[in-house]
């Protein structure tokens, strides 16, 4: 993934943003091709199974629609606006419809997605908040959620409450993000010390999530 570069005011204020949300988008796009195609397969060698061709028919109409609605937001003859308006209305059919979908958390991400930019900060946190209540949610999809849920609450004013979300986030695997984003939080506080000890985690894990080491050494070159 090429690498994603913050200012010191996004690392205070504005934190991840659209590269979180491309991290959502490019690591789910192979896993889901994955299983459309092995529904695809299923499909073929199960026709005669009665019931069980059933149920792989709506895996397989589970998965065309939640590829329909991705694609809305792909589509370079809509404008933003359009596209977030149509994704928003196709997601939320999708949930409604494939509940019990393993593709249900990605969709709630992507309306959670479509809310952070529209600045609807409610309807964020309900969204990642709905991941979170899925049994069937990945890891990957819970740590995105609670990092999701952290910085609606960070804008909101809230940064006790965005603390606490961030401690969720279990370490292992996922406490180099859990330390870079608790490592912002202190810098947004003015705790220098505090911000430093998190950002040197991060290097000290060597992870190279979102580029997750190299922006702890961008931001340990803002402090004092």
């Amino acid at each position: 993934m090429a690498q994603v570069k913050l200012t010191k005011k996004e690392l205070e204020h504005d934190p991840l943003q659209d590269a979180l949300f491309d991290l959502v988008h490019k690591a789910y796009e192979h896993r889901l091709a994955l299983i459309s195609g092995a529904v695809a397969v299923l499909l073929v060698a199960g026709a005669a199974l009665g019931g069980y061709a059933y149920y792989l028919n709506q895996r397989r109409a589970a998965a065309e629609a939640f590829y329909r609605a991705t694609a809305i937001l792909d589509d370079t003859a809509l404008t933003q606006e359009e596209s977030f308006k149509q994704a928003a209305a196709a997601f939320t059919t999708f949930v409604s419809q494939y509940s019990q979908s393993r593709l249900a958390p990605a969709a709630h991400l992507y309306l959670a997605k479509i809310a952070w930019h529209q600045q609807a900060l409610e309807d964020a946190a309900h969204q990642f908040r709905q991941v979170l209540d899925e049994g069937d949610a990945l890891p990957e999809q819970r740590a995105i959620a609670l990092t999701g849920l952290g910085m609606v609450l960070e804008t909101q004013g809230k940064p006790d409450q965005a603390k606490s979300t961030y401690e969720q986030l279990p370490d292992p695997p996922f406490g180099d993000l859990k330390a870079f984003n608790l490592g912002r939080l202190a810098m947004a506080s003015g705790n220098d010390a505090e911000a430093r000890r998190q950002f040197q985690r991060v290097i000290a894990a060597g992870t190279d999530e979102v580029e997750l080491s190299q922006q702890a050494k961008d931001a340990l070159s803002f402090l004092p």
